[in-house]
Order: C-alpha cells, then structure tokens, then sequence
C-alpha cells in the first residue's frame, strides 16, 4: 500500500492517522470528478485479475452471450501483479465481444480493492459494474435488466446482485 500512496502523494510518508485521512481526500476528489465527468457508456464493467489464466474464459464466454442491444459498454479489465499468462489469454481471447469500449489496465497492487479503483479512474459509464475473473453470468439479459431497473429506481445508489 506505501507504494501506491506514495505515487499519489509524492513519496512522503504517512501516519496511520495522516494515510487515513489522505485516503479520504483523495477519493473524496475521484467521486466528484466521477459526479463531473461526462457519461459516454451506459455501464462501465470493471474486472479485477489476479492470476486469472485458468479461470477466466467461461467469464468471457458469459460476456459474449450479453445481449446488450441499445447499450453502450465500457469493459475494463485490471491486471494486477500476475506471474500467469492473464494478461495473455485476455488480449488472445477478447476478440469474441464486440466492444464498444475495451481497456486492459497492467498495474502492480495485490489487492483486488486497489484494482478496481484503477477501474474507476478510467470509469466513463453512467452505472459501474464490478465483476470478479471467475464470475458467471448466468442471464444473458443481466445488462438489460439492470438498466431496466435503474431506469424505474433511479432513486437507487447501489445495488446488490
């Protein structure tokens, strides 16, 4: 964690207290500049991999069979601190989706929370979806549903699924 606050924070060191804090601001910065930020995608989803060569293509193949007809899709994949072949079987196997908008993210944190605050700095979708590398998604209408429900709730901060 001291390697990634330290980037941000230009190499001086933290307290508990001080790191604390400095979390706050920092992501207290990112929410308003996601609040800001101009919606291009109806949903960005944001992947989280870690080692996830083995595990991996049956959440590709679910993404495949989305029928997101009508939306517009971001999808991010964040690969962080591999020793597979991850980043391999995602740039092999990626050309089965048609993406509106793909990202694949290399970064160096161990920590599936710090990757998918990766995700959302590059965030530009109205609704964010986290996925984990070995999800399924068993309806292939998951995306239409879930649009359809923020479009009746748009009351609604977060769900759960």
């Amino acid at each position: 964690m001291d390697g990634y606050l330290s980037r941000e924070m230009g190499n001086e060191r933290y307290g508990s207290a001080e790191r604390e804090r400095a979390i706050g601001n920092r992501l207290h910065e990112k929410r308003a500049a996601m609040i800001d930020r101009n919606r291009v995608y109806d949903f960005t989803v944001i992947i989280p991999c870690h080692n996830s060569a083995g595990h991996i293509m049956p959440l590709l193949h679910t993404l495949a069979m989305q029928d997101v007809t009508g939306l517009k899709m971001q999808y991010v994949f964040v690969v962080d601190s591999c020793t597979d072949s991850t980043d391999s079987v995602l740039r092999d196997h990626t050309d089965m989706i048609e993406w509106d908008k793909l990202t694949i993210i290399d970064c160096e944190h161990g920590r599936a929370g710090l990757a998918r605050n990766e995700g959302l700095d590059v965030a530009l979708g109205k609704y964010i979806v986290f996925l984990d590398s070995d999800d399924n998604l068993i309806r292939p209408d998951f995306f239409k549903l879930l649009h359809m429900f923020f479009e009746e709730y748009a009351e609604a901060d977060v769900v759960l699924y």
